[in-house]
This record gives structure tokens, sequence and C-alpha cells, in this order.
């Protein structure tokens, strides 16, 4: 009589190695798919990081010029408005040069107020 219980046995031994390969070769897969995905979300969040930071300093880079380039006019303008009171220029108060500066620097630098230093 030919033994069929361990020819079974056996083709089930295999067919539980086999579906066990195939089992670890599907994670195997998966996981290198869950990692790269992983990497990339990190690559991206890296990415946006160093461009936020690079706007900031932007930023920060022409509020220092708008605070230096107030300053100056800030010394500059009553004196000017003063000694040319005589001249064929007509006499500006201080508020109409603080405005024009602030419009001019503002289409310059693309300012906003949110943007501008404040005095405080």
């Amino acid at each position: 009589m030919f033994p069929w219980e361990t020819l079974i046995t056996g083709v089930v031994g295999l067919a539980g190695i086999g579906g066990t390969l195939w089992q670890g070769k599907r994670s195997r897969e998966a996981q290198t798919a869950d990692l790269k995905a992983s990497l990339d979300a990190a690559t991206d969040n890296l990415k946006l990081s160093i461009s936020t930071e690079d706007r900031r300093n932007r930023r920060t880079e022409k509020r220092q010029i708008y605070a230096a380039c107030l300053a100056s006019i800030n010394a500059v303008a009553p004196s000017f408005a003063t000694s040319h009171a005589g001249d064929f220029i007509k006499p500006l108060s201080w508020v109409s040069i603080n405005a024009m500066f602030t419009t001019t620097m503002d289409l310059l630098f693309g300012c906003t107020k949110r943007d501008r230093p404040t005095d405080s």
C-alpha cells in the first residue's frame, strides 16, 4: 500500500514553506515601499523647512534695509525741509516726506504694514 499520509503531509509542508516565503517577500516589498515613502516625506519636509527659513531670512534682511533707510531719512529730512523753505522748492512737512519715503520703500521692497519694523 502507498503511504498517502506521508505524501500529503509532505505536500502540505512544502505548501506551508512556499506560503511563508511568498508572504516574507510581500512583507519585504511593503516595508521597502513604506521606507521609501517615509524618506520622501522627510525630504519634502526638509525642503519646505529650508525654503521657509530662506524666506524668513530675506524678510529680515529687507526689514533691516528698510529700517536703515528710514533712519537715514529721519536724520536728513527735517533739515532738508527747513533749509529749502525759501527756495523754489515748496516746503515739505515731515509727515509728507515720511509718507513719500514709506510709499517708495513699499514699492521697492514689496513691504507691507506687517513687514515694516515697529517703533517699539
